[in-house]
Order: structure tokens, then C-alpha cells, then sequence
């Protein structure tokens, strides 16, 4: 196997240390819907006997199925009963005895472990596999089966945690010859029915929790493209939703509470959810609240969303709510936050030095610093699709995440800064709780109101969050020195090595997604490349867009562009390059075809980081000042063209930008700059604002 793309190729040599593949095998196990079995016959010199190994081979494959790879491949066979097949999974070990495990499968589904990609080599790792390498079939049209449209999900909370829900699917099948709906559900939640709007009783496939546990429903006859279907499902079970204590709830299959297709964040969907809940707790949910009742020992609310939205979700507890709203009006915002905290943080109340431990003293500040980042994100991006957003306070103390309209926000996040230290929670990462509720509040316009449905374009999500970070950094908080150190730490955790001596950056470009993370290198690349680099790409295009005259108008231009575009669907990085190009400015066009080629290919397909020294001097020339500079761009490939931001130090903390210098390869540029007689500017340099990725 010898991939020609780069990307792919470097992931090859990386983990398996070869720019191809090609291994030697005794035993090799198949399981297969295409041509094969013909093949086969066709190649063999005779009928062969069932010998003892093969047998052992078979028992072994359907042990890695079952209890190592969690995936239940006859479910995935019984999809092609009616179909046009071409599934193929092949799987065998190299010789030797620490020699890996390898798989190789071709699915027009998506490859289970790499979706979108339909052909993947995958090599095992110290834990799990690693996908090595992953590819697209030639005039592959989308993997789903069907799409769904509507969904009515009718849910029951126990106070111990416990869910109980009843829901109604409605889907169109979008290819022929569907036999088989697979669903992504939580293993823990065990169906009990499944119905067709008719009420008849349907078949469907979920195997032990523990196991490939993977849930589908079995049609009685096939259906094709263009069918509809409702599908009900009723379902119960524990570990979807967690009991912190004190009226703390924490709901972690966040994804997978509810079925839904195999498409992460990728299918737009309306959404009509109910919630049953002890007496005294408060649901938030995605949507918009149309009722909310007592009746007896239970709350009802009831959830409706105005547009189809890419995932439900909802937090649960004892919550004090605090309301605004935008200055126009235009978006309400609320703050819910715990009145108790959970059992496992109730020891450190009386630590010393704690002051009065709770999540409500600093409720008023994330209620003013989502606001200001709502007003900061509209301004540059437009206006949302919804009339509210719900910052609430979730269990978990390090981390945050953000649906559509409902942002969980991490506990510790709603502590002061004394606290925060007295924890120790200030020392790896300072800035973090300055940016959390920034970053998550990007996340409605990152992610949600723009979606992705491939880990080759979540760059955009995560990448585009963190740079709105730095512009609520700049224009919330108008804190420069925050705002720089912000840019300087992406910087290092991009540029700096990690573990085999290898930079971050090198290790792949952002498409790469989650695959950026592998055994071969032993450390976060993921975290540092889809957030860190993703953030500085659209930070280079921003100041490259940027022109004395016009100000940010073109940058804002084309992300607003871009998000109403593609607002309520997924977009991939095609989509947004297509943006970029169509708000380009003419100084951005370097190939003069109205292309960002030049650009994409470096930083986003590409790894390079180009080098920069420059040297100024003010000189005397014709019984004139001028400010001599010389700046030389390096270490790059000698079809490398940047657009080279220049400042001036005009001395007492005052600067000003220059303009630009537009370099092709490795490669050198000097000039005069003419000095007024009463101006002695101290040097020309870069950088000023982090504008380029460079070391």
C-alpha cells in the first residue's frame, strides 16, 4: 500500500516508519459483501479442507470483534443483504511475536473507525489501533443510510440518575436497498421495543454492553431512497446521567443519550424534547422552553427548537438562574449555576484560604462575560439563528463543551482567582479560566450554527473557538497583555517538541484531526495542532485581510459570508477556503487566479512554519533619513509565497503598521523606508500581534 497523498503518506511513514506498506502474513481472516468469494474461486486449484487452524483463525476473529474492537461486524454484513455491498475487512499479523495486528477494510458506509474515509489501514498501538492510513473512494456520493428530521424524545430522570425515554424518529432513506438502520445509543441503555408508525413490532440488533454493543433496527423488507419512515423506540438505563450529590446532576453521553444517526454533528435535526424530573431540579435543554409544570413529586418541561439544530442535549440540577440580554435586544442570555456543590468537593469548603466555597459568587461574572462575547462574535461573524443562549454550570471541574443555545461551563470556572490557586488549578494552563467561557460561547457559532461531519474539518470548530477567544480577549476584556500572552502560548505549544523530539507541527497537517494522536507520538498533538495551530490559521488570514484603508471589513466580510452560507449545515474546509476566496482581497491574490492555494496548502494541507530574521538600521543617504531594512524568509519549500506583515518601532511604546512584504521562497528583500527629520524610529520588525506562525 503506497498512498500518493502527502498527508497520508506521512502518516504511514510516521507510525510504521515507511513511506509504503507491504507485509508478509501466514493466516489471514476475511469477512466480506463484495467480490471476493469470486475472486477467490476463481484463483484457487481446488477445494481446500476445513483444517483446525482455520477454525482457531475464525474463533480469533470473532473474539477481536466482540470484546477488542467493540464492533459488530454482522450487523454491518446483514446492512448489504439488499444492497449493492462492496464491504471488505481483512485482518492478519505480521510475522514475528511482537509484531502488530493489521486491518484493512473498505466500506461505502464509512469505515467505522475513520468516518468519512472508506479505505483505511489500521495497525495496532499500545492500547488501541491506529488509523494509519485512510482514503476516499472515487465518486463516493455520502455514507448515511438515511437522514432524520424530526425528532420527539419524551425522557424520564430518576433521582438516582436512571433514564427512561420513549422517542420517535422520523427519517428519509437516502440510498437503495436499506434492510438495516444503525443508530448511535449509549451500550448502557437496553432497548425494550421497537415499533413502525403502523405498530408493528420491528426486529433490531444489541448485543451485550460490554461487547459490540452497537444498536440498529432490522426493517421487514428493504426500503429505498426517497422512503419515509417512524421509527419508536423505547430504552432505559443507568450511567447516561451521573448523581453528583446536593442536587448536582452530570449528563456524560452527551451524544449517545438518544438515538441518532452515525453522523457525530453533521445532521441538522428539529427537535421536540420532554423531561420528567424530581420535584425541585431544573432542566435546561437545547431549544426553546414552551411549558414547565409541577405535578405531584415531578417537574415537566417541554423543549421545541425554531431551526433543525446538529445535537440535543440538556443539564439538569438544583439551579439559580440570572438573566440578560445583548444591548439591541436581540439575544437573551442566562446563567445557571448550582446552589450546593457535589458530594466530592464539599471537603475543601473549610480548607484554608477558601473563603465561601460556591459556584453563585461568580455567576454574575460569566453571566457579563458571555454577554460581552456574544456582542463580540455577533459583530464579527453575524447574527445567530436563535434568540437565547443558557451558560450552565456542569459537575466536572476542567473542562466545558457547548451545544446549540446550552453551554456546560466546568464548576471550577465559577471560583475566584484565590480559589483557583488554592487548588493548584492555576498552574498548568493560567489562562484557561480566563478563556473557557469564551471559547465554549464561539463554540454557537463553531460547531453548531456551522457544523462538520468529518475529523478532517473539526479544525474549524475547535481552531475558529480559540481565535474568537483573543477577539474577547481584545475587545471584552481589552486586555493586550492578555491577548498577546494568549497568542504567544499557541505559539509555543504548536512550534515547541514533544515527546521523540519531534515539534507538534511536524507531526501533521490539522485535517489529520484526531489522528494527529497515535502511538507513535506519545503526547496531546490534537489538543496542540486542531486547536492551537486551527486558531492561528484563521488569525493569519485575519491579518493578512486586514488593509489601513478598509480596516477588518474584508475579514469580516467573508466569515459572515461564510456562516450564512452554510448556516444549519456542515461545511468542510473546501467550503470555507470557497468563502475566503470570494471575499479576496486583491492584494491576496499572489497567483492572480483569485486563489488561496498558496496559503491553504502551507498551513492547512501542509506543515510548514517559515523562519524570518530581519535586520533595520537608520541611515543617511543623499542628505536624507531612511530606515534601512533587510528581511529573509527561510526554511521553506521554494514554491512557499507569504504576504509578510511590517511594523515600525516609533520608540515610547508607539508603533505602526508599515505594510507588507510578499516573499517566494527562501529568499531575501531590503528597502529604503524614507524618515521624516523630526521622527527617529528605532527598527522595522514583525510580529507585532503574532501575525504569522513562525519560528
Amino acid at each position: 500500500m503506497a498512498p500518493d497523498d502527502p498527508a497520508e503518506k506521512h502518516s504511514l511513514s510516521l507510525i510504521l516508519k515507511g513511506d509504503s506498506f507491504q507485509r508478509d502474513f501466514t493466516t489471514l481472516a476475511l469477512r466480506f459483501t463484495d467480490d471476493t468469494e469470486a475472486l477467490i474461486r476463481k484463483a484457487s486449484i481446488g477445494e481446500a479442507l476445513t483444517t483446525p487452524a482455520a477454525i482457531s483463525s475464525g474463533q480469533e476473529l470473532q473474539r477481536l470483534f466482540r470484546n477488542e474492537l467493540l464492533y459488530n461486524v454482522e450487523a454491518r454484513l446483514l446492512q448489504d443483504i439488499d444492497g449493492p455491498g462492496g464491504f471488505f475487512f481483512a485482518t492478519f499479523k505480521g510475522q514475528g511475536a511482537f509484531s502488530k495486528r493489521y486491518l484493512y477494510v473498505i466500506d461505502p458506509y464509512g469505515v467505522y473507525w475513520s468516518q468519512p474515509d472508506e479505505i483505511a489501514l489500521l495497525s495496532s498501538g499500545d492500547e488501541d489501533y491506529d488509523v494509519t492510513v485512510g482514503l476516499r473512494l472515487q465518486g463516493s456520493k455520502g455514507h448515511e443510510a438515511f437522514s432524520v428530521k424530526q425528532q420527539d424524545i419524551d425522557t424520564r430522570i430518576e433521582k438516582n440518575g436512571k433514564i427512561a425515554a420513549q422517542t420517535t424518529t422520523q427519517l428519509t432513506i437516502t440510498k437503495d436497498g436499506v434492510h438495516v438502520l444503525p443508530f448511535r445509543l449509549h451500550p448502557t441503555l437496553r432497548v425494550s421495543a421497537v415499533t413502525a408508525s403502523s405498530g408493528e413490532a420491528l426486529d433490531f440488533i444489541q448485543e451485550n454492553k460490554d461487547h459490540d454493543s452497537q444498536f440498529a433496527v432490522v426493517l421487514p423488507k428493504a426500503s429505498n431512497q426517497g422512503d419515509t419512515l417512524s421509527i419508536k423506540l423505547s430504552y432505559a438505563g443507568s450511567d447516561v446521567v451521573e448523581n453528583l450529590g446536593n442536587g448536582n446532576y452530570y449528563p456524560s453521553a452527551r451524544t449517545s443519550w438518544y438515538p441518532s444517526g452515525t453522523s457525530s454533528l453533521g445532521s441538522y435535526v428539529n427537535y421536540h424534547l420532554t423531561f420528567t424530573v424530581p420535584k425541585g431540579m431544573k432542566v435546561v435543554a437545547t431549544g426553546k422552553q414552551v411549558r414547565e409544570v409541577t405535578e405531584g413529586n415531578t417537574v415537566i418541561s417541554e423543549w421545541k427548537t425554531d431551526v433543525p439544530i446538529a445535537v440535543a442535549g440538556f443539564n439538569l440540577g438544583d439551579f439559580k438562574q440570572l438573566s440578560g440580554e445583548l444591548p439591541d435586544k436581540s439575544l437573551k442570555i442566562d446563567t445557571f449555576a448550582n446552589k450546593e456543590l457535589p458530594d466530592y468537593l464539599q471537603p475543601l469548603r473549610n480548607g484554608a484560604g477558601m473563603g465561601t466555597l460556591n459556584a453563585l459568587s461568580m455567576q454574575p461574572g460569566q453571566l457579563a462575560d458571555g454577554a460581552a462575547a456574544l456582542q463580540v462574535y455577533t459583530d464579527y461573524f453575524g447574527k445567530l439563528p436563535y434568540d437565547h443562549v443558557s451558560l450552565t454550570q456542569q459537575g466536572a471541574c476542567t473542562y466545558g463543551q457547548a451545544w446549540p443555545m446550552l453551554v456546560f461551563l466546568p464548576i471550577c470556572g465559577f471560583f475566584d482567582s484565590q480559589q483557583l490557586h488554592m487548588l493548584g488549578l492555576d498552574r498548568s494552563d493560567p489562562g484557561f479560566w480566563n478563556e473557557v467561557t469564551a471559547h465554549e460561547v464561539a463554540h454557537q457559532w463553531w460547531g453548531q450554527m456551522v457544523g462538520f461531519d468529518s475529523y478532517r474539518d473539526q479544525w474549524m470548530s475547535e481552531g475558529f473557538a480559540d481565535f474568537s477567544t483573543s477577539l474577547f480577549l481584545l475587545h471584552a476584556r481589552r486586555d493586550m497583555k492578555g491577548y498577546q500572552n494568549f497568542w504567544e502560548t499557541e505559539r509555543r505549544r504548536v512550534l515547541e517538541k514533544v515527546a521523540n523530539g519531534k515539534r507538534a507541527v511536524d507531526v501533521g497537517p490539522v485535517t489529520m484531526g484526531v489522528r494527529l494522536n497515535s502511538s507513535a507520538i506519545k503526547n496531546d498533538i490534537y489538543q496542540r495542532l486542531v486547536y492551537g495551530k486551527g486558531a492561528y490559521i484563521l488569525h493569519m488570514l485575519e491579518m493578512l485581510y486586514y488593509d489601513s484603508q478598509y480596516g477588518e471589513t474584508p475579514f469580516k466580510q467573508a466569515l459572515q459570508d461564510f456562516c450564512a452560507t452554510y448556516r444549519n449545515k456542515p461545511a468542510t474546509t473546501e467550503d470555507f477556503k470557497a468563502a475566503m476566496e470570494k471575499n479576496l482581497p486583491p492584494w491576496m491574490d499572489l497567483d492572480g487566479n483569485k486563489k488561496l492555494d498558496w496559503f491553504f496548502d502551507a498551513y492547512v494541507y501542509g506543515t510548514t512554519v517559515p523562519h524570518y530574521t530581519i535586520e533595520s538600521s537608520l541611515q543617511e543617504k543623499n542628505g536624507s533619513k531612511v530606515l534601512h531594512f533587510k528581511l529573509t524568509q527561510s526554511g521553506v519549500p521554494d514554491t512557499f509565497r507569504m504576504l509578510v506583515p511590517l511594523y515600525i518601532d516609533l520608540g515610547e511604546g508607539k508603533q505602526s503598521r508599515l505594510g507588507v512584504a510578499h516573499l517566494h521562497g527562501n529568499t531575501s528583500t531590503e528597502k529604503d523606508i524614507p524618515v521624516p527629520a523630526n521622527v527617529t524610529p528605532k527598527r522595522v520588525f514583525l510580529n507585532a500581534f503574532h501575525d504569522l506562525l513562525s519560528d
